[in-house]
């Protein structure tokens, strides 16, 4: 039963790889409205989480205002250092459950 979890959790952090990549190609683009969309967590990180959920809104219906260049590549950044510190966490769960990485 958990390594069905560990299935969805490998998707779902597929899934994020694959949005932060995309996110990097949009912002190398110009397409910041768009790149804006996309640990036992330190408070930071959930402050840069509640502020990427802003970012998102405006992207997705701004209406005339548009994220920045400066706030898109921020988004990125902040992204992947997310899902770094989920990846950490994921691994500390495995250890202590003994579930081998690789179910």
């Amino acid at each position: 039963m958990i390594s069905t979890y560990f299935e969805e959790i490998r998707a779902n952090l597929e899934r994020a790889e694959q949005s932060v990549h995309a996110a990097k190609e949009l912002v190398g683009k110009g397409y910041y409205d768009f790149a804006g969309s996309t640990e036992k967590l330190s408070k930071e990180q959930g402050k840069n989480l509640n502020w990427l959920f802003e970012l998102r809104s405006i992207g997705d219906y701004g209406g005339v205002v548009h994220v920045s260049e400066e706030q898109a590549e921020q988004a990125v950044c902040f992204a992947e250092n997310f899902l770094e510190a989920v990846r950490r966490l994921i691994q500390e769960v495995q250890f202590q459950l003994s579930i081998p990485s690789n179910p």
